[in-house]
């Protein structure tokens, strides 16, 4: 993977991470939530959807760690396997119930960014 299709990626990625991080943060019971339901099927990602559904279904924290942590140790593509770790702590922050705009801060954090990468993320992602 080059570098414009990790910065994608992880746009992508963020993207979907802050909304399912609104829809946890307002939902009472993850099983009940129809928005996270209804949305899964719209990232393109099929490890971040199986992982949604992994939350929706009430799986245990070190359960979704154990599992990507598999993933990411099998992948071979240096920026792949980056962007997994990223996603596996999207997951973790989502069922953590984290604050969008605070795991908005950690995700950006496990990747290495330009001064201009981080500039067009934080443009996207963060409230003035």
């Amino acid at each position: 993977m080059n570098r414009a299709e990790f910065i994608e990626k992880l746009s992508e990625l963020i993207k979907y991470s802050l909304m399912y991080s609104k829809f946890a943060v307002e939902a009472k019971d993850f099983s009940k939530s129809k928005e996270m339901e209804q949305n899964a099927i719209d990232s393109t990602d099929k490890d971040f959807t199986h992982g949604i559904y992994f939350i929706i279904d009430g799986m245990p924290p070190s359960a979704i760690d154990e599992i990507y942590t598999n993933k990411i140790a099998f992948e071979k593509d240096p920026g792949m396997r980056q962007y997994k770790t990223v996603l596996k702590r999207a997951l973790l922050g989502i069922q953590a119930r984290e604050q969008p705009n605070f795991l908005y801060h950690v995700l950006v954090s496990y990747v290495d960014l330009s001064e201009d990468e981080r500039k067009k993320l934080d443009q996207q992602f963060i409230r003035d």
